[in-house]
């Protein structure tokens, strides 16, 4: 397959890299924010815990959910998403100039840069977009079960105390 620079596709690129760079922005920013969101909740109670053991109160246990990606996966995530960024705005910078400049020439390995550039964002915003997805999914799931072991226990214990009334009646 040949390359070539053409008016229409600099046109359409120099609007898309942008739209793609928007949407994989929100979706770093969602995962960012939930990570946050998870880590002050962590904070919020390991707080009660030492304010409950200052009080000699038993403290509750800790509801440890993921937290997104930490450590590696998380330095490699804000890496390619540095990279990635760096590349668009490189993108974009070189068509803008290639379409405000007089003299155009065919520029294939520039078109096809752009377009693996363009490609490589489009399924980053699909792959963090399924990301989210999932760990969202994921950490909904197993509150729900922890909710609902709560639950069950709640019934058992009240169970025991109605048979402990109807003997202590007797």
């Amino acid at each position: 397959m040949t390359f070539k620079m053409t008016e229409e596709f600099a046109s359409a690129m120099v609007t898309v890299i942008p739209i793609i760079l928007l949407a994989a922005s929100v979706e770093v920013s969602s995962l960012v924010n939930r990570q946050g969101a998870l880590q002050d909740e962590l904070l919020r109670q390991l707080q009660q815990q030492i304010d409950a053991k200052r009080r000699g109160e038993e403290a509750a246990p800790l509801r440890v959910t993921d937290t997104g990606p930490t450590g590696c996966s998380g330095t490699a995530l804000a890496l390619f998403w540095f990279l990635l960024s760096g590349a668009h705005v490189i993108a974009e910078y070189q068509l803008i100039m290639w379409l405000a400049g007089t003299e155009r020439g065919d520029h294939p390995l520039m078109a096809k840069s752009i377009a693996f550039i363009g490609i490589i964002g489009f399924a980053a915003v699909l792959v963090g977009w399924l990301w989210n997805l999932v760990v969202t999914s994921r950490s909904r799931s197993r509150e729900l079960a922890r909710l609902s072991d709560q639950l069950e226990d709640l019934r058992r214990l009240d169970m025991q105390r109605k048979i402990e009334e109807i003997s202590g009646n007797q």
